[in-house]
């Protein structure tokens, strides 16, 4: 039986831990991929024998691991390997769950660890904030459609459908969340004001009816009222620390990290609701330093009053525009 040297085993066992941090749950899911019983997986990922070519190749499809990153082809380069992640919204299938599903069971690992963070830096609304308003995550699927749909059969607003399945992962997301230590969001001032001009644009090509545009507004005005209601408290519904942060800069596009002792993923928000993600520990502690000085140059709406009352109003005045 072909095998790997240690070192390319370890280093797998060793990419598999981190990224699975439930032990029990990583054996049961090797045993049944592998068809092997949990003592030889066991033996595995100590060390004492070595996962076979074939075995490392089943692995690396099911954990959609990067051969670059296992095999260290980046390393001269000083760069870290990420992966594609996006969902196909006219063709859903499992794939599109898993990934979320397993985004969420990596959140629901971190808050279980003594200290645990989440921090965005966002050119447009926070999925965390927009997944709770069905009516304006569905304008974000609308706009995806737009953009990878076939060319002059474009889907309208009110085809847009959001199955219970989505539904249901957006609410565990949201609740999954609540539950992570230290959680702040820095915004771009004019978030908004980019999503209003979306859903002109959209109008003024027939794709959103007059009717919808109201039902957007009133969404996107029950949205405001949730956001400043999280910033005067400063806590989240599980009563843990969480700041809102403003800024005037641009960033080319939306930044996440959320960090704990054993757990580390990397986001970069690409093609509207798509992302690029990395789950190594260099790549989250170099996006926790780089967001987290962020903070200098934004202005924070959940500790002044002041900034809250102007910022608010600002946002406000800007949605009686649609």
């Amino acid at each position: 039986m072909d095998t790997f040297d240690f070192e390319l085993n370890e280093k797998l066992s060793e990419m598999l831990k981190s990224t699975f941090p439930e032990r029990g749950k990583l054996t049961s899911s090797l045993s049944k991929l592998l068809d092997l019983d949990k003592v030889a997986i066991y033996r595995r990922l100590r060390g004492d024998i070595h996962f076979s070519f074939a075995e490392v190749v089943k692995i690396m499809k099911w954990a959609n691991f990067s051969m670059d990153a296992f095999l260290e082809q980046t390393k001269p380069y000083r760069s870290q390997p990420y992966h594609m992640y996006w969902q196909d919204f006219f063709n859903h299938d499992h794939k599109d769950e898993k990934m979320a599903n397993d985004y969420i069971a990596a959140i629901e690992a971190a808050s279980k660890c003594a200290y645990s963070e989440f921090g965005v830096a966002a050119n447009s609304l926070p999925l965390h904030i927009t997944s709770q308003f069905p009516n304006i995550y569905r304008l974000y699927i609308l706009k995806w459609m737009y953009q990878f749909g076939p060319s002059g059969n474009h889907v309208q607003y009110k085809d847009v459908k959001l199955w219970d399945s989505l539904l249901a992962q957006h609410k565990l997301y949201h609740d999954t969340v609540q539950k992570i230590s230290y959680t702040f969001f820095i915004t771009e001032e004019s978030a908004l004001q980019v999503l209003i001009n979306d859903i002109r644009f959209f109008q003024s090509i027939r794709l959103i009816s007059e009717e919808e545009v109201e039902i957007l507004k009133d969404d996107l005005d029950k949205m405001l009222k949730f956001m400043e209601k999280s910033a005067i408290k400063g806590r989240s519904e599980c009563g843990n620390e969480l700041e809102i942060y403003t800024t005037g800069l641009s960033f080319e596009t939306s930044y996440t990290y959320l960090y704990s002792e054993s757990v580390y993923v990397t986001m970069i928000d690409a093609f509207t609701t798509g992302s690029m993600s990395a789950v190594d520990a260099m790549s989250c502690e170099h996006m926790r330093l780089w967001l987290r000085s962020l903070k200098r140059t934004s202005t924070s709406i959940s500790e002044s009053e002041k900034n809250r009352i102007l910022y608010f109003e600002k946002q406000r005045e800007i949605l009686s525009t649609l």
